[in-house]
């Protein structure tokens, strides 16, 4: 699995400015070797969380969205999607410091 830390933006607390990861991004050679020449076939299972705070994804097209924890928790999201959607999703993450209950999304 990939990882990525970093600390949290206390210069952002309280405020509703996200921060952009670009670049993020997933392969597996093997993922579509039963497919027809051409074409994918196969799904991928992606879970993305934040320790703390709120992660968004690029994109929701295309993708199949199953629960991971708490559904009032913005912290993460798992989903399974073909590649090529789930490379959009996740080609840019964004991410929120903590907001209280009462900011709103």
């Amino acid at each position: 699995p990939f990882e990525c830390y970093f600390g949290q933006f206390w210069g952002l607390e309280d405020s509703i400015q996200r921060v952009e990861i670009p670049g993020v991004r997933v392969e597996d050679d093997d993922l579509d070797e039963r497919c027809e020449l051409g074409e994918e076939c196969a799904q991928m299972d992606i879970e993305v969380r934040a320790f703390k705070g709120a992660l968004v994804l690029n994109t929701r097209s295309d993708l199949t969205f199953y629960d991971i924890g708490d559904p009032d928790n913005r912290a993460g999201s798992g989903f399974t999607a073909l590649l090529t959607a789930a490379q959009n999703a996740i080609k840019v993450l964004f991410y929120q410091v903590e907001l209280g209950r009462f900011l709103g999304p």
